[in-house]
C-alpha cells in the first residue's frame, strides 16, 4: 500500500525531488561567464606580454639595447665615436648593456600580470 502511494506521487510530480533545471542552468552560465572574463584577461596580458620591451644605454650614451620580454635583442645602436673604442671595450658595454635590459624582464612581466590578473 505505501509502495502504491509513493508511486502514485512520483508520477504527479508530488512528493518527488526533481532536479532544479534553472539552478544548474544559472550555475553554467555563471561558469560560462568566470571563463570569459579569465580567458578576457589572459589575452589582455599576453598582448600586453608581447609589447613588452626594456631598453637599457651604455653610461657614455655610446651603446643601446632594446630587447623584448623574450629577452632577446630588438634593438642595438651604436654611435659613431664608439669606432675609437677598443673593440674589447665595445664588446663589454654592448653585453653590460644586454644583461642590464634582461635582468628587467623578469620584474616588468610580474608588473603586467599582477595588473592585468588581480
Amino acid at each position: 500500500m505505501k509502495t502504491s502511494f509513493l508511486l502514485d506521487d512520483i508520477g504527479r510530480g508530488g512528493g518527488a525531488v526533481e532536479p532544479d533545471v534553472s539552478a544548474s542552468e544559472q550555475l553554467v552560465s555563471q561558469w560560462e561567464q568566470e571563463l570569459n572574463r579569465n580567458a578576457a584577461r589572459y589575452q589582455e596580458m599576453s598582448d600586453r606580454v608581447q609589447q613588452l620591451s626594456v631598453t637599457e644605454t651604455s653610461r657614455d650614451g655610446l651603446v643601446r639595447i632594446t630587447v623584448g620580454a623574450n629577452g632577446i635583442p630588438t634593438d642595438i645602436a651604436i654611435a659613431e665615436p664608439a669606432r675609437e673604442r677598443p673593440m674589447s671595450d665595445l664588446s663589454r658595454q654592448i653585453m653590460t648593456c644586454l644583461r642590464r635590459a634582461q635582468a628587467r624582464i623578469p620584474e616588468l612581466l610580474q608588473q603586467t600580470m599582477t595588473e592585468t590578473l588581480t
